[in-house]
């Protein structure tokens, strides 16, 4: 049995490793689902099958992929990435061969004397190529 404390929390976790195994993403919504059926935080119910085989095949692969995968690299890997600001148009972002371009909606100001300055402009292009 287990509260909806012990659902989500397991949730968060297997959500954060994820971004490191994507191989973990395809397993992670049922649990999802199951954390946010609890009516009440006191509640404790049964995971169904679904929830406990996609727990198992989530077991499997952490245990497969754990003691094959590195968590870093001993060289920075080279993404190509590059991108550029413009307090008048908005920003690009380059990432190996891939592109994209964001363009502030009409209104929007960036700059001095304004909420947004370059350097905001620029944590958003970081931001956005991640």
């Amino acid at each position: 049995m287990a509260s909806a404390s012990d659902a989500s929390s397991l949730h968060g976790k297997l959500i954060h490793a994820a971004t490191i195994f994507r191989l973990l993403c395809p397993f992670i919504s049922r649990l999802g689902s199951f954390a946010n059926s609890f009516s009440s935080n006191y509640a404790r119910l049964h995971p169904p099958r679904s929830v406990v085989a996609d727990l198992q095949w989530i077991t499997n692969l952490l245990s497969l992929s754990l003691s094959t995968l590195p968590l870093s690299r001993d060289i920075p890997l080279n993404l190509g990435w590059w991108g550029d600001v413009s307090t008048s148009f908005g920003v690009g972002v380059v990432v190996g061969s891939f592109w994209a371009v964001w363009k502030w909606v009409p209104g929007f100001e960036v700059g001095p004397h304004h909420d947004h300055d370059i350097q905001w402009t620029k944590a958003v292009a970081v931001k956005l190529g991640l």
